[in-house]
């Protein structure tokens, strides 16, 4: 990790930061606004949808109907990305009019949040409020103008500055490791840096600065993020627009974007990216993103395999097109590795190659002491082209008044973040437990042409219920998959291994398949052998509470399939084979010899699949 980006930067503050001269100029300048709008007449659907998501805002009679402005931050979204490409008079007087309703609200704070000073619903509020200025561009009053600033800067930037200089806030604190510090302190620091005539401003900027930079300098080697790819995409954005406002205020004076995080950020994105543009949504991660701080980025950095990715993703906005630099070329990386893993978060990536039909793997192992993580240490999922085979749950919808997010117990709860939400083992009916000791490690991996295989370390999430639990995924190129489990506790168990999937799954005692959107995953458990006393199981378990963000009742639903032995044991070992197509594809046969060494066949008519397992060793290879 990288450390004291801060106190490196810190002197050139020393001389200021120049106010805005004219708007717009924050993120963009009139002319580069203008390139884009020319480049989006060739997307007319997003043209489209911009237009028409600000119609239907303006037509929305509760339009300034504003309990709390950061649920109504959408509208304000929607209304300001119209501005900038068809500017209307009745849009700018909605805009003007929903800023004076934010405004007289009573507190920026999200109620979920009550007790905190200040906390990053209100420093996007602060920012969303600034971007919105931009877009309003000269049209704006000196009057409305103050209005707005000094309002911001009341609801806003003075308890963030209170809370910085106190660091009377958690997200405030310099070893806060998580998403909150950036999104707190980018939101906030962009705000002072697009508003003119802000008392504290240089003060508040520093503040910006230095919580991005703290969390910068956090990021592991490998450029990955323990709260998942989702959240830190999401998250980095609102450091990428303050390090953007900032570098041009300064004229290329102080420029985040130098910092090496960013690059290998880069590369987790695309390295955790499916063949269709969608992530590993792992923890409390969405499986689709926003290309929006990806584009950015790669354009920033010059990063093409960025701009490849980002291209795969859903683009809607007008920021998408904004950021898109056309000079980027668009096309499958060169030379970049088709297996990765990430220690720090420990999770593990493979596929068959980088085409949009390729075949992606995703392993979750690591802390769960972390950020919106799971109870899925050892879990998996498959995937073809931008099919979902076999799946993790992701997220469900906060429940802060349900425990939602208290790990000492009520989270692990809710089916999805908790063992059985994920595609790992229950121990006598047990999942596993959340602590700091309470980690997988991924302790053992190789990737080359033909194959990839990990090795994670389980054992430690199930205190007291198990001494090892070795999971092994080996990947050969093309399409097969082969899922070792190596269990044993001092007492004997009940062992269920836990499967979640998208479309159908039928078979018997040993041979599944799954069929999904035309593509088919064929399993078959050759561990425990196919003649030992079995149990499969289907269960659906629904869940109904109520959204604290939407203040809704939600209905949720996990569709769960579970295998494993009849009667409990000290030991066990699970053994699939995965692979794409009908079971008789490929036949499958084991032959062992002693307790550390065993080797898995496949056959067909055209094609032989031999894996070697050295147990003793931790290693396997293809080939005998």
């Amino acid at each position: 990790m990288h450390t004291k980006t801060f106190e490196s930067l810190r002197p050139m503050l020393e001389s200021g930061v120049p106010e805005i001269a004219e708007r717009p100029g924050l993120l963009y300048a009139s002319s580069e606004l203008e390139s884009a709008l020319e480049r989006l007449q060739s997307q007319p659907e997003i043209w489209g949808q911009i237009l028409g998501d600000a119609e239907r805002t303006l037509n929305d009679p509760d339009l300034f109907t504003v309990t709390e402005p950061y649920y109504s931050l959408g509208k304000l979204g929607c209304l300001t990305a119209a501005e900038m490409v068809q500017p209307q008079e009745r849009q700018r007087e909605a805009v003007l009019k929903l800023l004076r309703v934010f405004i007289e609200r009573p507190r920026w704070v999200a109620h979920v949040h009550g007790h905190m000073k200040c906390d990053h619903c209100a420093a996007n509020t602060a920012a969303a409020m600034t971007l919105a200025l931009e877009a309003l561009g000269p049209e704006i009053s000196s009057e409305d103008e103050e209005f707005i600033t000094n309002g911001i800067y009341e609801k806003c930037l003075r308890s963030f500055l209170e809370s910085c200089e106190e660091r009377s806030e958690w997200w405030a604190l310099r070893d806060h490791p998580y998403n909150w510090r950036i999104m707190t302190c980018g939101e906030a620091g962009l705000a002072a840096l697009g508003l003119r005539n802000l008392p504290d401003r240089l003060r508040i900027i520093e503040f910006g600065l230095e919580g991005i930079a703290d969390i910068l300098d956090r990021v592991p080697a490998e450029g990955d993020w323990e709260e998942g790819p989702g959240y830190w995409s999401a998250t980095l954005f609102y450091g990428l627009r303050f390090a953007l406002a900032l570098r041009r205020l300064t004229q290329g004076g102080l420029d985040l974007f130098q910092h090496p995080a960013l690059e290998t950020s880069a590369d987790y994105f695309t390295d955790t990216a499916l063949p269709d543009g969608s992530v590993f949504n792992y923890a409390d991660n969405v499986p689709t993103i926003s290309p929006t701080p990806l584009l950015l980025l790669a354009r920033e950095n010059r990063l093409e395999h960025l701009a490849w990715t980002a291209r795969k993703m859903d683009r809607q906005s007008i920021w998408d097109v904004l950021f898109d630099d056309p000079s980027l070329s668009s096309g499958v990386p060169e030379g970049r590795p088709m297996a990765k893993v990430f220690p720090t978060t420990g999770i593990a990536v493979a596929r068959s190659d980088w085409s949009e039909e390729a075949m992606f793997v995703g392993l979750k192992s690591g802390p769960t002491e972390v950020g919106h993580s799971h109870l899925d240490i050892q879990s998996f999922v498959v995937s073809k082209g931008g099919t979902r085979l076999i799946t993790d749950s992701g997220i469900w919808p906060y429940a802060h008044f349900l425990g939602f997010f208290d790990s000492a117990g009520p989270r692990w709860d809710f089916d999805a973040n908790g063992t059985i939400g994920h595609n790992t083992v229950l121990v006598d009916g047990q999942g596993q437990t959340h602590g700091a000791e309470c980690a997988g490690r991924i302790v053992a991996s190789h990737s080359d042409e033909q194959i990839s295989w990990f090795i994670s370390d389980g054992s430690a999430v199930y205190p007291g219920l198990l001494d090892r639990f070795d999971r092994w995924l080996v990947f050969v190129r093309p399409d097969v998959v082969l899922i070792y489990d190596d269990l044993a506790s001092a007492a004997p168990r009940r062992w269920e291994w836990l499967l979640h999937h998208e479309g159908t799954l039928t078979g018997g005692r040993s041979s599944h398949l799954i069929e999904n959107e035309g593509h088919q995953l064929s399993l078959t458990r050759l561990l425990p052998e196919p003649t030992t006393p079995w149990r499969n199981s289907e269960q659906t378990r629904t869940t109904y509470y109520e959204d604290s963000n939407a203040l809704k009742e939600v209905e949720l639903a996990i569709h769960l399939r579970s295998f494993g032995p009849l009667f409990p044991s000290t030991e066990i070992e699970f053994l699939w084979a995965l692979h794409l197509g009908q079971p008789d594809d490929l036949k499958w046969h084991l032959d062992r010899t002693d307790r550390s060494t065993f080797v898995v066949h496949g056959e067909s008519s055209g094609r032989e699949v031999t894996v070697s397992f050295d147990l003793a060793g931790r290693r396997c290879c293809s080939g005998l």
